[in-house]
């Protein structure tokens, strides 16, 4: 697992990301730019930048775990709870949303994430003992990945 992820200028240790999910620039406001992102990072923290690559490519990279009906990475090294969701009176969002992640910040803050997957589904993989990146669909299992190879050796450094 590669310890740190790399996003423009920005080094974030892999500990500090909560989770990554889609980028939806139309639904931005206020965000003026001709890069392409395609995902959002969100730390632990609250914080978030965005990425060029996409949720599936980060999360294999990276080793997260993605939930496929979300879209949405979550990282391994986080200890999460799960609780299920049920719309109110005062709040009915427009997803239907099933799950609500949460996690603690730094400073002891509950943080949380609703999703539409399931909640046990959601728990399967927050409890998973591995760490690879699991994909949570019915019917499917981890993407295969390969791993690029060099073209050429470096030429051996000569003794002055």
């Amino acid at each position: 697992m590669n310890n740190v992820m790399t996003i423009g200028r920005r080094l974030v240790a892999i500990e500090q990301i909560a989770f990554i999910e889609p980028f939806d620039a139309s639904s931005a406001s206020g965000i003026e730019t001709t890069k392409s992102f395609q995902a959002r990072i969100k730390l632990v923290n609250r914080d978030s930048c965005l990425a060029e690559a996409s949720v599936e490519d980060l999360a294999i990279e990276y080793n997260f775990r993605l939930l496929k009906e979300d879209r949405v990475g979550i990282n391994p090294l986080v200890d999460y709870r799960v609780e299920t969701f049920e719309p109110t009176e005062d709040f009915t969002p427009a997803k239907p949303f099933k799950t609500r992640l949460l996690w603690d910040d730094p400073r002891g803050n509950e943080c949380s994430k609703l999703l539409v997957t399931a909640p046990e589904d959601v728990l399967a993989v927050v409890t998973a003992n591995d760490n690879s990146a699991a994909v949570i669909e019915k019917g499917s299992g981890p993407p295969n990945r390969t791993k690029r190879q060099r073209s050429t050796k470096r030429p051996s450094r000569q003794p002055a």
